[in-house]
């Protein structure tokens, strides 16, 4: 047995292989999509997504099942990103005991409009 061999990688060829089978098992395509709360179509249209930034990020996959778990956590996290897309966050309150509240700079002048406390 060789040594200098990484057993954590897979040849590009076999990577490629292992996205093959994954993109053909429309039955897993299906059971992430009720998972997800989606229609397969969105999924099948994100895969190469998915499988261009494994290779970019040179994620390996030693077997299917791998390939699969990644990309349901992969595709929950884009679709919760793309549903909250333009949604405001929430104003959390601070951790002191004030919170957001804010005191007054400059005491509040008769008649400038501002109601007093």
């Amino acid at each position: 047995i060789d040594n200098n061999i990484n057993k954590n990688s897979l040849s590009p060829a076999r990577e490629g292989e292992v996205f093959e089978i994954f993109s053909k098992d429309t039955a897993s395509l299906d059971e992430i999509a009720g998972a997800l709360h989606c229609e397969r179509k969105i999924l099948e249209n994100m895969l190469p997504d998915f499988f261009q930034e494994c290779r970019i990020k040179k994620k390996n996959h030693q077997t299917v099942q791998e390939c699969k778990d990644h990309f349901f956590n992969w595709a929950r996290a884009r679709l919760e990103r793309e549903r909250n897309n333009g949604k405001p966050q929430e104003n959390k309150p601070g951790g002191s005991r004030q919170g957001n509240q804010r005191g007054r700079r400059t005491p509040v002048k008769p008649n400038c409009g501002l109601i007093e406390d």
